[in-house]
This record gives structure tokens, C-alpha cells and sequence, in this order.
């Protein structure tokens, strides 16, 4: 009887800890895309979304598309970095943006977030020629690495987003 218990509460202490260990559920991107849209209530329209699951091109990041949204000819994400992705951008400059990534190492989780800085402060910088321009979401986005994924979020609403994209990723 002892031995049951004993192995049990190993059992159970196993289970505990590799929840705990950082480990992240395996959602698709495009869920969480999609839960944040609900939750945002943002438009399907004026705006450009890319996922890796689209099964049209102009959905999807290549190297056309990455370096205008990530970085300038010479430095940017490439293509096959991205094990899945969801992506939102509304076609105001400094409008509404979030983007959901599973990169397929840490490192390059932690490259995007550089390059994710780096286009926010591009925009802000581009933003100074345009005095009247509201940059209020591009000024407090959050941007967040955890293991190999990596969300973004420029909203009205960053800290519903990242507690959304954190719960469904830690279940």
C-alpha cells in the first residue's frame, strides 16, 4: 500500500513538474489567429493576414512579402524559420497589428523579437515626418518570446491578447 502511495505521489509529481517545465501546448497559430480576432473584434477588411496554413500565396510570407513587414533587403526573417505563423496588419501604417510565430529554435524566437523591435522603431521613426500621426498602438506594443514561440501585439488591447495567446499555450 505504501508503495502505491509512494508511487503515485511520483506519478503526480512527474506530471506537475512537466507542466511546469515550459513547455507549450501544441495549438496551431491560426486558432490563436483566429481567438484573437474574436476577442479584439477586429475587421476582416482594409486589412492584410498572413498564416502558413493559407492555401492562397498572397496569405502567405515568402520573400517578397517578410522584408517589408520584418526588416529591409538584407536582414529579415527567412521563410524557413517559421514552423507556423498568424499574422495581422491593418493597412493603416499605425494601425492595429499582431503577429502569432512558432519559430523552429529558441534563437530564432529570439531574432524575431529583435526584428519585431526593429520594424516598431522603423515605424516610429517614420512617424516623426508625419507630426499629427496617432502612433498610440505602435508606441506600447508588447512583444513576448516563449521557448520557440513569439506573439506580438500593437492593439487596444495587448494585455487581453497576451493572456489569451499565454492560456491556450499553457493550458
Amino acid at each position: 500500500m505504501k508503495k502505491m502511495l509512494a508511487l503515485g505521489l511520483v506519478l503526480i509529481l512527474t506530471l506537475f513538474a512537466s507542466c511546469r517545465s515550459g513547455e507549450t501546448a501544441n495549438v496551431p497559430a491560426k486558432e490563436l489567429f483566429d481567438k484573437a480576432v474574436t476577442l479584439l473584434s477586429l475587421p476582416d477588411k482594409n486589412v492584410d493576414i498572413y498564416y502558413s496554413g493559407a492555401a492562397e500565396e498572397y496569405m502567405l510570407f515568402n520573400d517578397d512579402t517578410i522584408p517589408g513587414k520584418f526588416g529591409d533587403i538584407t536582414d529579415y526573417p527567412l521563410p524557413d524559420t517559421f514552423e507556423d505563423y498568424a499574422a495581422y496588419y491593418s493597412k493603416n501604417n499605425y494601425g492595429t497589428e499582431f503577429g502569432i510565430f512558432k519559430m523552429k529554435t529558441k534563437e530564432q524566437a529570439e531574432n524575431m523579437k529583435l526584428y519585431i523591435d526593429s520594424r516598431m522603431d522603423q515605424k516610429l521613426k517614420n512617424a516623426e515626418n508625419y507630426p499629427g500621426t496617432d502612433t498610440t498602438l505602435i508606441e506600447n506594443y508588447t512583444v513576448t518570446v516563449d521557448g520557440v514561440w513569439i506573439y506580438y501585439a500593437a492593439t487596444n488591447n495587448n494585455e487581453g491578447f497576451n493572456k489569451l495567446i499565454k492560456n491556450r499555450l499553457h493550458p
